[in-house]
């Protein structure tokens, strides 16, 4: 929704740290996938993979504090076989097998190598322990559970972790449940459940349902909105990959209510239409037309707004090929500058001001040193800076 300050360079500062083995009081990894998947053979039991990079900020987090957890050691060393696996170094025909798209990646496998669950993103240990009765518990019941026997909880498991695997066998049961279902029961919790992990088609009689009556799912934001930014994201990718223009509209529309519900201060459909443009040019690869949308909707909703401005400026500088988009990126690091002096809005300006003025660069990556919060993060902007 608005724009939200990136988390580039905080991982960057978090990410000083370095990945090492749980100690004796945590979790006993292995590092030797082949050997792990022979003894999980032979001891019938399941694996557990903790696909990390040494860059990783969370992964260093689960490393140091959660896989080191005594309680989780104790649950994970009983009963799975776990395996920590350098995911841009090893075993590369593993890592795309799980479609690997951020870190740290944890997955459940059983013996044969086929994946029964995968959770992306760092957790605390009473989380994981959860998460690991759960995949257990799921993988007890077997292919063809009687679902008329469970309760709604452990329906909640199973469906979790059967979309994992089969995918449109879940959304079918889901499917099913819903049909027992008024609109008024909806925002019940398993029944929101079942809408927003299996329901993602905008044209949805449900989903248009919850659309027209998005007053009444306030109480449920946590889970509706994180579902309809799932529904756009889906939205955008079938118009990229059909070349529909007209499912944009659509897009706009669905992102503007959205706003205007949950949002105070939400910006216009105009904003929404901007939006929906320069994610779609940028798509099917037309970063010029995509880059001219962007520029309009940043510099005429969050010039006024330094985080916003930083936020827009990381998204540029991804994309950023001409000495237009070089500009256009040192115009709005120096009015962040102007708005907000802060670390982020100096070290930015240094370190995209560089190839014009190096002598102004190093002034502003001095004054970012001086507004450091701490130490990590001045000694790891001192080490950036020196390449001024």
């Amino acid at each position: 929704m608005k724009f939200s300050l990136m988390s580039l360079l905080l991982t960057a500062a978090l990410s000083l740290g370095y990945i090492h083995e749980s100690t004796a009081t945590g979790i006993r990894f292995e590092t030797d996938w082949n050997g792990a998947v022979q003894r999980a053979k032979r001891e019938n039991k399941l694996l557990f993979v903790d696909f990390y990079a040494t860059w990783c900020g969370p992964c260093v987090y689960m490393s140091e504090r959660v896989f080191t957890d005594k309680e989780v050691g104790n649950y994970f060393n009983q009963h799975y076989i776990s395996v920590k696996i350098d995911a841009e170094k090893e075993e590369q025909a593993l890592v795309e097998k799980i479609q690997l798209e951020a870190y740290p990646t944890l997955v459940f496998f059983d013996p044969n190598q086929e994946i029964i669950y995968k959770k992306v993103g760092s957790m605390s240990a009473p989380e994981l322990i959860s998460m690991g009765r759960q995949v257990k518990d799921f993988r007890s019941l077997g292919k063809n559970p009687d679902l008329k026997k469970m309760s709604q909880p452990e329906l909640t498991t199973y469906l979790s972790m059967l979309r994992e695997q089969d995918f449109a066998r879940a959304r079918d049961i889901a499917e099913g449940l819903l049909k027992g279902v008024s609109n008024a029961e909806l925002a019940g919790e398993f029944n929101l459940f079942l809408l927003t992990k299996f329901v993602y088609d905008p044209a949805h009689t449900r989903f248009q349902y919850l659309m027209a009556n998005l007053s009444s799912f306030r109480e449920q934001e946590e889970v509706v909105s994180p579902y309809i930014e799932a529904v756009l994201d889906t939205l955008m990718e079938r118009a990229v990959a059909q070349r529909n223009t007209r499912l944009l509209e659509q897009y706009a529309t669905i992102y503007h209510s959205y706003s205007q519900a949950f949002e105070e201060g939400a910006f216009d459909l105009r904003y929404a239409q901007l939006r929906s443009k320069s994610l779609y040019y940028l798509g099917i690869g037309n970063p010029a037309r995509g880059k001219d949308y962007y520029r309009q909707l940043v510099e005429g909703y969050h010039s006024s707004d330094a985080e916003s401005l930083i936020s827009a400026l990381l998204t540029w500088l991804d994309q950023a090929e001409t000495e237009e988009d070089k500009q256009v990126a040192l115009d709005w690091a120096k009015k962040a500058y102007v708005l907000d002096k802060n670390f982020y809005t100096c070290y930015l300006l240094a370190h995209t001001i560089q190839d014009v003025d190096r002598a102004a660069a190093r002034r502003y990556n001095r004054e970012a040193l001086e507004l450091a919060h701490d130490e990590d993060t001045r000694n790891w902007a001192t080490r950036q800076g020196s390449e001024l």
